[in-house]
């Protein structure tokens, strides 16, 4: 995975060829348009241009202000005018992050020290504000607890097993069995 820069400010992850991006629109601004056109100011603020094919876009999660969406497609880089950069700080990624997703400066820090660690297998819940609560796989037994967003770790919550065990898996498993 590495990520670009794209003319309107935006830093995004690439996966291969296909980019990940989430684009927060104003409920007004939502009903202001009818779907195509809704699709289509979702891709431009996630790229600045029509540069996804094989576009899939979702609701990602929503407040009573605002709606958050994910844009996901293949990337025609002959699209561009100008190619975007490609960012190799990771640093300049959280920033980025820290600012579009109004993590902590301690969140921040943490997602610093925590890139590129492997990641055990785990069970996840989404979060209604796009974050994820992790911990680890069934059948193993839970000593932690991660809070993750858009692949970076903000938070840990480390806690002997024989206070946390069965009590949180029987939470993240009561969460992904109801969908």
């Amino acid at each position: 995975m590495h990520y670009a820069r794209f003319a309107n400010g935006n830093i995004w992850p690439i996966e291969g060829s296909t980019l990940t991006a989430y684009v927060g629109m104003g409920i007004a601004e939502v009903h202001d348009f009818d779907e195509h056109n809704l699709r289509d100011q979702v891709h431009q603020a996630a790229v600045g241009t029509f540069a996804l094919r094989r576009v899939q876009c979702t609701v990602a999660w929503g407040n009573p202000k605002d709606i958050v969406f994910r844009r996901q497609g293949w990337i025609d880089w002959s699209a561009f005018p100008v190619r975007p950069d490609e960012v190799w700080q990771i640093r300049e990624v959280v920033e980025h992050y820290g600012q579009l997703f109004g993590w902590s400066l301690d969140e921040q820090m943490h997602a610093l020290k925590a890139h590129g660690a492997p990641a055990p297998a785990e069970d996840i819940v989404m979060l209604g504000s796009g974050r994820e609560l992790r911990t680890p796989a069934v059948p193993s037994v839970s000593s932690y607890a991660r809070v993750c967003q858009f692949g970076f770790k903000l938070a840990r919550l480390d806690v002997p097993a024989d206070e946390i065990g069965l009590g949180l898996h029987g939470l993240v498993r009561a969460c992904t069995a109801s969908g």
